[in-house]
């Protein structure tokens, strides 16, 4: 990996093209359960683990964000979809974060570490996933949003309003009683404490070590924002005073004189 450059942008790092490695490390596996570290997983694993991927790639589900996002219904249609990634039909796209690969077919379709390779030469929007939904299109088995009910990133605009028919009844009713919830972008609760579903997160988290220490970073997040509005604040009084009282007048060093008065 070390030998090898990788496009990344935004909060991505190398780190999220190392499941690429996983049917070259894990070969002497059948089958393998990829699982993104914002998940929370509420259902027996092993049920996914059952999927039957005979004669596809990975088995994997629908990006309900993606496929939202690009609806003609969208009022903010992202077209990076058909026009970059060549989709016809962008619900064939599948969200990376939950996958179950079928490591003997992964391995016959791109041998000799292939995937790395072509990962090294692109500059895919989403990264290591658009590479995986280019290459294994048309290869892949799509199961229930119930093993990844992805939330919402953005309370005023839903993309899974916009999808249409059996996706929406699957996306919405997985979401009653989610197998798997993914807590995509920065929509984790302790980073967001009143972010989509968060009940789940600290049903689970109260359970772990290290339920203080999110509690903690929650809390610096927040003070940080409420700094960060109070230093707006002050700034747009200095703007007021700046402009009622512009520097140099006669008027302004009146208001100064007076300040100095009264503050004694």
């Amino acid at each position: 990996m070390e030998r090898l450059n990788f496009h990344t942008w935004a909060h991505f790092t190398k780190f999220t093209y190392f499941r690429l490695l996983i049917p070259y490390v894990l070969e002497k596996y059948e089958k393998v359960i990829y699982l993104d570290s914002d998940v929370v997983v509420r259902d027996d694993i092993s049920k996914l683990y059952d999927t039957d991927v005979e004669g596809y790639l990975l088995a994997a589900a629908r990006d309900t964000h993606v496929i939202g996002s690009s609806s003609p219904r969208c009022p903010y249609r992202v077209n990076y979809y058909t026009d970059e990634l060549g989709f016809e039909d962008v619900t064939q796209y599948f969200q990376g974060g939950v996958v179950v690969y079928n490591i003997n077919e992964m391995n016959r379709e791109f041998p000799d570490w292939e995937l790395l390779k072509n990962a090294s030469e692109s500059t895919f929007r989403w990264l290591d996933q658009d590479l995986l939904n280019s290459k294994c299109k048309g290869k892949v088995k799509f199961v229930s949003n119930y093993w990844n009910v992805m939330t919402f990133n953005n309370m005023q605009n839903v993309d899974e309003n916009y999808l249409d028919g059996a996706i929406h009844q699957d996306y919405f009713s997985a979401r009653e009683d989610p197998g798997i919830i993914h807590y995509v972008g920065r929509s984790m609760p302790c980073f967001s404490p009143y972010g989509d579903m968060f009940n789940y997160f600290w049903e689970y988290a109260r359970d772990t070590p290290y339920y203080e220490n999110l509690l903690s970073t929650m809390m610096d997040l927040k003070i940080g924002n409420f700094e960060h509005r109070i230093a707006i604040e002050e700034n747009k009084g200095i703007q007021l005073i700046d402009w009622m009282l512009p520097v140099g007048t006669m008027r302004r060093k009146i208001a100064s004189k007076l300040y100095g008065i009264l503050k004694k």
